[in-house]
């Protein structure tokens, strides 16, 4: 990436990020288009161990409808029941029956990124109340790095690397904000950086800092259950030509007979309920690309419904937005630091 043409930042509540990445290419936009994540929280939008697929898909269409009704001022569809898988549900439109097919847009390894690190939590979640309350109100952020480098680069240790995981729990115990963190690597001013910022190492390629919460704090069951929230740091890189690849791939594997509307979701919770926020970011970049996609031999539409900010795009046959985007950005789940509310004369009990 030679140029950076925008920076997207979105802070939390807390005032640390849900997303960060940049967006540039090998020269002026939109040459070469390229996308850097490097940061990401995942959202929880539900409590939810494991939801059903076909719980997933109706929570999906439903939320399209929602977004839809709001913007529009009807509703211009109506599902008429599950298909016969292709396709997923049949829908009602202007007296005509058409198959609607569902999908994600997802960034797989990232999603595997966080499936590994969710071990690290549950793991967390394990551990004695009393030997991590010094971490309550900070919000720890973890990267995993290799041998002999110290990018965010490398996948988080998997639950059989029991001696990894116990080593980062081990320095979370003894982890404290504001102090200086110990030699990461060879002198320089970026390891210095990273002293002075108090980063330790767990001694297994595990990296983390702890930084206070301001102004709210998360409404999650982790934060719940600890008194602190737990990030990773992972970077990685998409282009405008494996962007479309990947919503041409989508398109082939669904194009298929009774298929006549393909909607992908972007940033739509998973079955563990966790919404990706860069999802979102990857959505918009190609819409961005302006490069269009390959004639599907079945499908007759393609949707892109972003899921957390309310609007949905058709890719297929034309490229122009269905209904425009509602919502400012991401979900707020989160608790603000105010002062309570005054007492009030109202009561709940009636007079006798």
């Amino acid at each position: 990436m030679n140029y950076v043409w925008n920076t997207i930042l979105d802070p939390l509540p807390w005032l640390s990020p849900s997303v960060f990445a940049l967006v540039g290419g090998a020269g002026q936009p939109p040459d070469g288009l390229q996308i850097a994540t490097m940061y990401e929280w995942p959202m929880p939008y539900l409590n939810a161990s494991h939801l059903q697929k076909s719980d997933l898909e109706h929570l999906h269409v439903a939320r399209l409808q929602t977004d839809a009704r709001l913007v529009l001022g009807h509703l211009p569809f109506v599902v008429a029941g599950r298909g016969a898988e292709p396709p997923d549900f049949l829908i009602e439109l202007r007296k005509q029956q058409l198959g609607l097919e569902c999908t994600v847009l997802a960034d797989s390894r990232r999603r595997t990124i966080e499936g590994l690190f969710s071990r690290i939590r549950q793991r967390l979640l394990e551990e004695p109340r009393k030997n991590l309350s010094h971490l309550a109100g900070h919000n720890v952020i973890a990267w995993f790095v290799g041998e002999n480098s110290l990018a965010a680069d490398r996948l988080p240790h998997r639950a059989n690397d029991r001696d990894a995981i116990e080593a980062l729990v081990k320095g979370l115990r003894h982890l404290r904000s504001g102090e200086h963190g110990q030699a990461v690597g060879p002198p320089s001013d970026y390891t210095a950086q990273l002293s002075r910022m108090g980063v330790v190492s767990s001694g297994y390629g595990c990296l983390f800092y702890a930084i206070p919460m301001k102004a709210a704090t998360p409404a999650t069951s982790f934060f719940a259950h600890t008194g602190f929230e737990l990030a990773c740091l992972y970077e990685s890189t998409h282009t405008a030509t494996s962007l479309v690849g990947e919503l041409d791939r989508l398109v082939r594997q669904h194009d298929q007979p009774g298929v006549d509307w393909l909607a992908v979701t972007i940033s739509g919770p998973r079955r563990d309920g966790l919404m990706h926020p860069t999802e979102t970011v990857l959505g918009n970049a190609f819409i961005l690309s302006n490069i269009p996609l390959k004639r599907p031999k079945y499908i007759r539409r393609v949707l892109l419904h972003f899921f957390s900010i309310g609007g949905c795009f058709e890719a297929y046959p034309s490229r122009s937005w269905w209904f425009e985007p509602q919502f400012q950005g991401g979900l707020e789940v989160a608790h603000h630091k105010s002062a309570a509310p005054p007492p009030t004369d109202i009561s709940l009990t009636p007079n006798p």
